[in-house]
């Protein structure tokens, strides 16, 4: 956790996370969740790859009983280092 209220948040990250297809290829991936509801995603370390770069993945949100979510995208090789995405509640 960092931050104070009402501005705090929780940051989990995964490190040189390598692949189930191909074990030598690797990226970074960051989540913060927000105490205002804000869930951004971060990667880096993509190279010009379509595994790392999201080919064969499914990047979004959705609530625990799987009922509701959000997709950026699906098997889709749109994800660059540097890059994130911000999903923001519509309270």
């Amino acid at each position: 956790m960092i931050g104070s209220a009402p501005n705090r948040q929780c940051v989990i990250e995964w490190r040189s996370v390598r692949f189930y297809v191909n074990s030598t290829i690797r990226v970074s991936v960051e989540v913060v969740i927000s105490e205002n509801g804000d869930i951004t995603t971060a990667w880096k370390d993509i190279d010009a790859n379509a595994t790392e770069q999201g080919g064969s993945a499914t990047v979004g949100i959705e609530n625990a009983a799987g009922t509701v979510a959000v997709q950026y995208s699906f098997n889709k090789p749109t994800l660059r280092s540097g890059d994130g995405v911000r999903f923001h509640p519509l309270l």
